[in-house]
């Protein structure tokens, strides 16, 4: 017996059905939301760029190792995107003569790496990509940090549930050269064996730094770095400009976020990519089930020189990667899928009735939900509003509780009545769903006893039924699927019959 094609997806990537896109979705709102709100504007760029671009701004490990590269049809060498601040310097630097020199730019794209797929770390992957682009020095560096503790605020995470660890490469050097005692010309070599550090055995990592030709008096040095304060490490090298600029940035960090300072100095945070100047940093799970880095970013000068020698222009940023980000979420219950309530309606349809009618009623059930939202709106805003005068709280409710109780949307059984503040207040923080969805059953041919199974498989809450009888009486009837409860509705206004 012959096989079909394998439904597995290429190794290292993920399906998304409609509920985990919901999530995904919802997830990716709230982070937009965040960034927007500090003046950073959507962009995108292409799934394609020219191989030689990441050879030239993306490091060994991701040009030679981990690119997708093939040659197209015009014989070009091509790679599929891995990371997205090369194609951010060429758009840039494509631009740089038309827009304001100081860009705030973010985007949320796909990309691919070809390494072994691992828990936090796939082939295909997605990412939040913010970059302030034109703007050098601590202060700028600093708002890239508040605006990744906005993404945390947005979801109410707290102090005990993250970290932001901040280093500096200009530091970094000063303190391999002048402390350790390495050669400048062995500091990148160093420093890429330092971001392994926490993925490896320390046998493995010190065997790592000897082979690159570093003592064991060195290598002693380097750890006795590893568990030094800032300030002692600082004190000790009085002319680092790195060390300056660092100190900056959390003095800073203690200014603004005061006793919410999620900013803390750690020397093993590098970051593995070849274009990082100054301000590195990577923000972790206190979870110790997810241990990768939830995203990073950090400074990086001569942004577009690739492009347009000799022009001086900077930047700094940080990428969001999805699947760390969401395993935050999920492990904290910061943002759950039962939150994510999505209420599905359908309308039922009769074949001795035409279709169009059904379309028309379906779109008039859709108009009653703005209807319905306008009336939970204006609980909200009397429950704020006169919340210290429980009598005019009480007519107030009174005089929508009527408009609401009408509608389509709300459902006696599940939502009891407003007459009373106790039951508003249950009804606004617990029942009120997030998300509706009217659908037409879209096959006149099939009978309502079969429309109601596909209802119960498709998990829809309503089905809307208006047959010959319903149509006479002139009103339809709404039956839930959990309860088997039929309510007669007004074909004219679909208020409650």
């Amino acid at each position: 017996m012959s096989q079909g094609t394998s439904t597995n997806s290429y190794p290292g990537t993920r399906d998304f059905y409609p509920k985990e896109m919901r999530f995904r979705s919802h997830m990716f709102s709230l982070i937009e939301s965040a960034i927007s709100s500090f003046s950073y504007e959507k962009m995108s760029g292409p799934l394609l760029e020219s191989f030689e671009i990441y050879a030239a701004k993306s490091g060994e490990e991701i040009a030679e190792k981990q690119l997708y590269v093939f040659s197209d049809k015009g014989d070009r060498r091509v790679a599929i995107r891995p990371e997205f601040t090369p194609t951010l310097a060429r758009m840039y630097a494509a631009k740089m003569n038309e827009i304001a020199p100081i860009q705030r730019w973010y985007s949320i794209e796909n990309f691919m790496r070809y390494e072994r797929p691992q828990k936090g770390r796939l082939r295909e992957f997605h990412q939040v990509n913010v970059d302030l682009i034109g703007a050098k020095g601590a202060f700028a560096d600093f708002e890239l940090l508040k605006v990744a503790q906005s993404v945390f605020s947005i979801f109410e995470a707290t102090l005990d549930m993250y970290e932001i660890r901040v280093n500096h490469r200009g530091f970094i050097k000063d303190v391999l050269v002048d402390i350790v005692g390495i050669k400048e010309e062995m500091v990148d070599t160093i420093a890429k064996i330092m971001d392994k550090k926490d993925k490896i055995s320390k046998e493995k990592f010190v065997e790592m730094l000897e082979q690159e030709g570093l003592n064991p008096e060195q290598v002693n040095k380097l750890y006795e770095v590893f568990d030094q304060e800032f300030s002692i490490l600082k004190d000790k090298l009085p002319e680092s400009v790195g060390a300056k600029e660092l100190d900056e940035i959390l003095e800073l960090s203690k200014t603004v976020f005061k006793e919410q300072n999620p900013i803390r100095y750690d020397f093993s945070i590098v970051r593995g990519l070849a274009y990082y100047t100054g301000l590195v940093f990577e923000s972790y799970d206190k979870n110790p089930e997810n241990t990768r880095a939830l995203f990073g970013g950090g400074r990086y000068d001569n942004l577009v020189n690739l492009f347009n020698k000799n022009s001086n222009i900077s930047g700094v940023g940080f990428a969001i990667g999805d699947v760390t980000f969401e395993a935050f979420l999920r492990g904290h219950g910061l943002l759950k899928d039962e939150d994510l309530i999505l209420e599905k309606h359908m309308m039922a349809i009769d074949n001795t009735i035409p279709l169009a009618f059904f379309h028309s009623a379906s779109d008039n059930i859709k108009e009653m939900e703005n209807l319905f939202m306008d009336c939970v709106t204006m609980m909200e805003n009397i429950v704020l509003s006169h919340a210290a005068d429980k009598e005019l709280m009480k007519d107030s409710i009174s005089k929508v509780s009527g408009l609401l109780e009408k509608n389509p949307f709300f459902d006696k059984e599940r939502d009891g009545t407003m007459a009373y503040e106790q039951d508003l207040l249950a009804f606004l923080t617990g029942t009120k769903p997030k998300n509706y969805i009217v659908e037409v059953y879209p096959d006149s041919s099939i009978p309502l006893g079969k429309q109601l199974q596909y209802a119960n498989k498709a998990g829809v809450k309503y089905v809307w039924i208006c047959g010959d009888p319903e149509l006479k009486k002139g009103m339809i009837k709404r039956k839930s699927m959990d309860t088997g409860t039929e309510v007669e509705f007004d074909l004219a206004t679909f208020e409650l019959y």
